[in-house]
């Protein structure tokens, strides 16, 4: 931790107490008295984790969870989840000679990035199956986009011990192959982008559960939680669990009362159901919550593997109907799942962003759409230029929209 021994740390304290004497200066972050948050710092001092950092880096299918349950922090004033850059970013700076392996034991991935490079944690994860340089870059924003959504979902639902939450980092001044920014080099969103925005929305309708590898686990069980900045009691939520194939293996309803704290998180009742019963090896928890007048203020969906996550590899293919209507300010896009597989990580890109100015801007994104299921994205751009929508996902044939 910098003192204010250090003597820029003790100029800086100087002129605030001269300009603002009522001003509390805060020297350094984080304030300890432990410093970084890990489990082994919770179990032996639990009381202790005030302002802290870390960890920067997923911890696993099962640890990222098991540490974040297990928060019990004041202030999380730096920590985040590692991922690998879009691929349009890592075209534009990097020859296909040198794309693979995408490892710290190759030069062009040490130099950029090295540090966040999670090679042996997607060989892991996804049992060494992982062949080309595209399935790399979604595995890695998978898991970045789902450990540090969870991450900011399970500090936010221990409002008010916990004062604040501030992920690390929004963007990144070098394109890095890997890095935790959540959007890269030219300004992007990676998919952690809209993860995180969901988190931090005003509503949420959040699940805990112990990881999302229900290896070893003779049930799935999850806890969920309503929490919203204002009075707003949603009228119903909804939770229900499907198969790959969008059967609906379990669904339960909670009806909160009233009385819904500012801020504070709400728990409604739990879900526990026999992994024995899950067909296939992949399950989505979908949340979704419901007002008085039957709009949607929050909603959310959670996927599950009973061992490791190498079965997106493989899913059966499924289909996407789009259509695009203009509007005063942008397009909207219908865009709905006319197989009869579920769609999980469908990614929306502008694939021109990396050499033109301006951006297209889509207000939700990174979707889980199940067989049947319709969804309308609002999106605006930042200038004139016409634009292109690529469509990609984990089983979909890539698409693109022209924007005129």
């Amino acid at each position: 931790m910098i003192s204010r021994n250090e003597p820029v740390i003790r100029v800086l304290s100087e002129q605030v107490k001269r300009l603002d004497p009522s001003r509390r200066f805060l020297e350094s972050s984080p304030t300890g008295r432990i410093f970084n948050n890990t489990l082994e710092n919770i179990r032996r001092d639990p009381f202790g984790l005030h302002d802290v950092h870390g960890p920067w880096e997923h911890q696993g299918l099962k640890a990222q969870y098991e540490l974040y349950n297990a928060g019990t922090s004041l202030l999380s004033s730096e920590f985040g989840a590692e991922g690998m850059t879009n691929l349009d970013a890592l075209l534009r700076n990097m020859s296909p000679a040198h794309l693979m392996p995408p490892s710290r034991d190759n030069a062009f991935y040490f130099h950029r990035g090295a540090w966040w490079n999670n090679y042996p944690l997607l060989q892991k994860c996804f049992g060494e199956k992982l062949q080309e340089i595209s399935q790399f870059v979604r595995a890695s924003q998978l898991l970045q986009y789902e450990g540090l959504r969870y991450a900011v979902e399970a500090n936010r639902r221990r409002a008010f011990q916990c004062s604040g939450t501030f992920p690390w980092q929004l963007n990144e001044p070098f394109p890095n192959n890997t890095c935790t920014s959540s959007v890269d080099y030219y300004g992007a969103p990676k998919p952690a982008y809209y993860g995180v925005k969901q988190a931090y929305a005003p509503c949420t309708v959040t699940a805990r559960f112990s990881g999302q590898s229900l290896e070893g686990e003779r049930d799935l069980a999850a806890s969920f939680f309503w929490q919203s900045d204002a009075a707003l009691c949603p009228k119903q939520v909804r939770t229900v669990l499907k198969s790959q194939e969008g059967v609906t293996l379990a669904e339960k309803v909670f009806h909160p009362e009233d009385g819904c704290e500012p801020g504070r998180s709400t728990e409604l009742g739990s879900l526990c159901f026999p992994v024995e019963r899950i067909p296939g090896e992949l399950c989505y928890l979908l949340l979704e919550a419901l007002d008085t007048e039957g709009n949607i203020p929050a909603k959310n969906c959670y996927l599950f593997t009973k061992t490791e996550l190498s079965p997106l590899l493989n899913l059966p293919e499924t289909t996407l109907r789009t259509a695009v209507s203009g509007t005063e300010k942008g397009w909207l896009l219908e865009l709905t799942n006319t197989g009869s597989q579920a769609a999980p990580g469908v990614w929306l890109e502008d694939p021109e962003e990396v050499r033109q100015e301006g951006y297209l801007y889509f207000e939700e994104n990174y979707l889980f759409l199940m067989p049947g299921e319709k969804r309308l994205i609002r999106m605006t751009q930042s200038n004139m230029a016409k634009k292109t929508v690529r469509i990609s996902g984990w089983n979909v044939r890539t698409s693109y929209i022209f924007l005129s």
